[in-house]
């Protein structure tokens, strides 16, 4: 079957599509305008450099692409409901939401709490660094779960 080969090509295909065009709009059309190439005028008129909306602008054309290249997958599927593979679905996910609901509230109540225990006019800024922290750790903690359970069973092997 040619299909994950196909999907696996897509997808890293999206990936460098999205690269190119954010390379694209942070560096490529600063230097298009600062060495006024062709189209420099034009491209002076809209550009916002540092604007945010790029990189969503990025991925927004990479996925029309993707979609564009998955189109014909996607027009030979026969949606049909089934009521007993829902029924299934739904007793075996409902633990596992109320699990990550009560995981999200873990997660996020801190940031609420702590914010209304600092005073007024630090409690934004104390709290944007706090949850950058917790989601380095988060990452870090990631990580090295990561790395265990992919060398652990070679190195004990």
């Amino acid at each position: 079957d040619v299909r994950p080969g196909r999907y696996g090509t897509i997808k890293t295909l999206n990936i460098l599509i999205m690269l190119v065009l954010n390379l694209f709009f942070l560096f490529g059309i600063p230097f298009i305008i600062s060495h006024n190439l062709p189209g420099a005028q034009w491209t002076a008129e809209w550009y916002r450099p540092h604007w945010v909306g790029y990189v969503f602008l990025s991925n927004m054309i990479a996925s029309i692409i993707t979609l564009l290249l998955l189109l014909p997958e996607v027009l030979v599927l026969k949606l049909e409901f089934d009521a007993a593979m829902f029924k299934d679905m739904f007793v075996y996910s409902w633990p596992v939401l109320i699990a990550n609901i009560s995981f999200l509230i873990n997660e996020s109540l801190d940031k609420v709490m702590l914010n209304h225990m600092l005073p007024a006019d630090i409690s934004d800024q104390e709290v944007g660094i706090y949850g950058m922290c917790a989601k380095i750790a988060l990452f870090l903690s990631i990580f090295v779960n990561a790395f265990r359970l992919g060398a652990e069973p070679f190195f004990f092997s």
